[in-house]
């Protein structure tokens, strides 16, 4: 039986760290390969991932027309799925949001958390009921007011979905806006 030096156990001990960091790559490293989500709840939102989504808004009072671009990829990890979105006008564009949906192991619910080009942060939970992805969000503006709102993303197939958006008005949910997004 060999016996080890203090220096050779010394440089094992500082070598084994990173032998598991090594391996906790490696397996990272397959999970990109794979492009697969993490086992939850995030998984159902994955048809967003991937390409260009583009969705035309109503017409402004003056007539102009404008749009909305967004991006939706996985995070590094695959637990979570990061998304921006640009405003379309007069043929350029405008950043409008940042962030990111992530399961919360807790609730075991879909959590979504984005700021605006303003400032404004917005966060809730996201739930999936009948095909629809229902996300129960505040709104805390620059001010310090807050806002509730509702959107109601509904996916319709491959290439499209549709985004409700709702104000809480007077104590009833009011329809601010409606939005068909195809994929580009």
């Amino acid at each position: 039986v060999a016996h080890l030096s203090s220096a050779d156990t010394k440089m094992i001990i500082n070598r084994v760290p990173l032998f598991f960091l090594t391996l906790a790559c490696s397996f990272n490293a397959l999970a990109e390969t794979t492009n697969q989500p993490a086992s939850t709840g995030l998984a159902s939102l994955g048809f967003l991932v991937g390409g260009t989504w583009r969705g035309d808004l109503p017409p402004a009072p003056d007539g102009q027309k404008a749009g909305i671009e967004a991006r939706f990829e996985w995070t590094d990890n695959h637990q979570g799925i990061r998304f921006d979105s640009a405003w379309l006008v007069g043929g350029k564009k405008y950043p409008y949001t940042s962030g990111v949906y992530l399961w919360n192991p807790q609730l075991k619910q879909i959590v979504i958390s984005y700021s605006d080009a303003e400032g404004a942060l917005t966060t809730g939970t996201v739930s999936l009921a009948d095909e629809v992805f229902a996300h129960d969000l505040q709104v805390v503006y620059p001010s310090g007011q807050l806002e509730k709102v509702q959107t109601k993303l509904t996916h319709s197939g491959n290439s499209s979905f549709t985004n409700a958006i709702y104000r809480l008005k007077d104590g009833h949910w009011d329809k601010f806006v409606e939005v068909h997004y195809h994929k580009l």
